[in-house]
């Protein structure tokens, strides 16, 4: 859950593409990388490359289609869950 910013590019000063909806249901996405531990807007976090694993809207009314790659920032305070199928 929350506003996520992904990027194209696995490149930490590449223009974010896209932010994500506030969805109920988070976002589902499988960790390729965990690149390093950063702070951002004043929030210490993590970068991650991750697989997005399902389809979502984005905050320009674009439909994202899952299975493809982003770079994204995680804050410490944002709440994962951890689940499998």
């Amino acid at each position: 859950m929350g506003v996520i910013d992904l990027r194209t590019e696995k490149d930490y000063s590449s223009a974010v593409k896209y932010r994500t909806l506030n969805h109920e249901g988070g976002m589902n996405v499988t960790v390729l990388e965990i690149l390093k531990s950063d702070v951002q807007n004043n929030e210490s976090g993590k970068w991650f490359y991750v697989l997005v694993t399902s389809p979502m809207w984005v905050d320009n009314g674009e439909w994202i289609k899952g299975y493809q790659k982003f770079l994204i920032f995680l804050p410490d305070n944002m709440p994962v869950f951890d689940f499998e199928e």
